[in-house]
């Protein structure tokens, strides 16, 4: 059976896959098909699996691409009765006892082909940039008015967020609202016990501060909301003013310490990955706690997240043999983020808007005086989801 057409057929999704990764031939397996490539590269994949993804218009609702056939009513005696390749390169199969016709974008059936050698890798891959001082260099700086108003330049701080970690915005307009706008750029701001905007200064009418944030000593290294069991994905920092001696703000690719650990310390990254720590906050009026380790790997053994902050570190319960190498990991940790080479230091200037990836950076203030003037910021976060969503999005059509 030969479907003659050269448009490619939809996918499963609304994103954008390579249209040079043709097929070439197609062979029926007893439970499924093997299909070539112009490259000369070859996949199988299940019968089920071929249904399962099927996105024609009997499997698929075709305007939000969301399924409509549901797995578990398939026939029992599913069975696929010819396969094909058309003149577009796709994969053709007609389905028994169904009786119709589903066609596989080549492109989209090789970014999940599964049948391979080696450990599979993510489909939708953005390239990270892990820095440390000098690598980094400055700081990715950009004019938030622009931002603001100019879809390439709001798309440009969006990427730097996720690949550096950081995106700094300068010029906004001294108020919150500045905050609001910029997080409406990449999703929804995400509300805490602290509120959908929590405000960063030494408070004189606080009679007492409910978190070391609200004062002026210094703040160590740390992500926030460690405490919870989703953290923040992205902080926004944005300062009002900054007249007050010191109150510099420290960052650390944390990401870029963990893989120099991994090479050189593969034991104590280990550690960090394994351990299980208590994470808590707690006041008269709430208690936080979660457990969770240092670093937090995917199933690509990539690094997905870190939860480090020393001042809402829980007490350790592991087996009394575990508890030295355990200590061991937490203070080579600690010690390494505080080394210089690791940071990058600044101080936000009024009208300054500091986004950065919570789960890879850490951050930290320096100890301000409040004698010879105020330091004031804004701060909300916006999760990881509304930023990966982002991602995507602004990845399609560049394949």
């Amino acid at each position: 059976m030969i479907t003659k057409t050269l448009e490619l057929p939809r996918t499963p999704d609304f994103n954008t896959y390579p249209s040079n990764q043709l097929i070439t031939q197609a062979v029926l397996l007893t439970n499924g098909v093997e299909v070539t490539w112009n490259d000369g590269f070859k996949s199988r994949f299940h019968t089920l699996w071929l249904r399962d993804n099927c996105a024609s218009e009997h499997s698929i609702k075709l305007s939000t691409r969301e399924p409509i056939f549901e797995i578990d009513e398939v026939a029992k005696n599913l069975s696929i009765e010819s396969v094909s390749v058309d003149d577009s390169g796709s994969l053709v199969i007609h389905w028994q006892p169904e009786d119709y016709i589903s066609r596989y974008h080549p492109g989209w059936l090789r970014c999940y082909a599964y049948d391979i050698e080696g450990e599979l890798t993510p489909v939708f891959k953005f390239e990270r940039k892990l820095w440390d001082r000098e690598s980094l260099g400055e700081v990715p700086t950009f004019d938030g008015p622009t931002v603001l108003t100019n879809p390439e330049e709001s798309a440009a701080w969006i990427r730097s967020i996720y690949t550096t970690g950081l995106g700094l915005l300068r010029n906004l307009p001294p108020e919150q609202q500045s905050s609001a706008d910029a997080a409406a750029l990449i999703g929804s701001l995400r509300n805490s016990s602290f509120g959908v905007f929590f405000h960063v200064r030494a408070d004189i009418n606080r009679p007492v501060a409910d978190s070391v944030a609200y004062t002026n000593i210094a703040l160590p290294l740390h992500t926030d909301l460690a405490t919870r069991e989703l953290q923040p994905g992205v902080q926004m920092l944005f300062c009002l003013t900054n007249d007050a001696e010191g109150g510099e703000n420290v960052f650390v690719d944390a990401f870029r310490v963990a893989e120099d650990l991994r090479q050189s310390e593969p034991e104590i990254f280990r550690n960090l990955c394994e351990t299980i720590w208590e994470w808590k906050y707690s006041t008269k009026e709430e208690d936080y706690r979660v457990e969770g380790p240092i670093i937090v790997l995917d199933r690509y053994n990539q690094i997905r997240e870190v939860r480090s902050i020393t001042y809402q570190r829980g007490t350790l319960q592991v087996p009394y043999n575990q508890v030295d190498a355990c200590y061991k990991a937490l203070l080579t940790w600690y010690r390494r983020v505080k080394e210089s080479r690791y940071q990058v230091r600044f101080k936000l200037q009024p009208g300054d808007l500091i986004a950065f990836d919570n789960r890879r950076i850490l951050h930290a203030r320096t100890h301000f005086n409040l004698s010879g003037g105020s330091r004031y910021l804004i701060g909300c976060y916006v999760d990881t989801d509304d930023l990966m969503s982002k991602m995507r999005v602004l990845s399609r059509g560049q394949s």
